[in-house]
């Protein structure tokens, strides 16, 4: 499962405000790779929701950056978006190299699943690259760059 669902690579978060911004890619969890009814949710129960700053020229802002799994109705993640898991950079880590992760259960997602990115409170200026992404490791773990890639 590594590393099946990647929401951003490398996403450049411009000028981010509160209200946020959905991340590059959003996954249709009903749907299998050639389009069929496979639900996705049933093949593994617990994932880590992994996020990587990758680089920022943010000076403004002193609230730092909320980053959200989200699922919802549509694409967009913005009808019947429910969050399901959260968790908060502070401003200090909105810096190239932070990593943090969170477990979720995988099987609360429904239909679509995506990332959702939006400055806390304040908005930040200039430029934030992330990656985020769903994995069976937490980012960072000792074993990440040992794990099997799926065929």
């Amino acid at each position: 499962m590594r590393d099946k669902y990647v929401f951003s690579n490398g996403q450049a978060l411009s000028t981010l405000d509160s209200t946020g911004v959905v991340s590059s890619n959003v996954f249709d969890m009903e749907l299998d790779a050639s389009g069929g009814n496979t639900i996705l949710t049933d093949d593994q129960v617990e994932v880590f929701f992994n996020v990587q700053v990758l680089s920022s020229t943010n000076t403004a802002g002193d609230e730092g950056m909320d980053v959200e799994l989200r699922m919802g109705d549509n694409s967009d993640m913005t009808t019947g978006g429910v969050v399901i898991a959260s968790m908060h950079l502070a401003q200090a880590d909105i810096a190239a190299g932070t990593i943090r992760s969170i477990k979720v259960l995988k099987s609360l997602a429904y239909k679509f699943l995506g990332a959702w990115f939006k400055a806390t409170n304040t908005s930040l200026d200039n430029a934030t690259g992330v990656d985020c992404w769903l994995s069976d490791v937490p980012a960072g773990s000792p074993t990440d760059s040992i794990q099997k890639v799926p065929s």
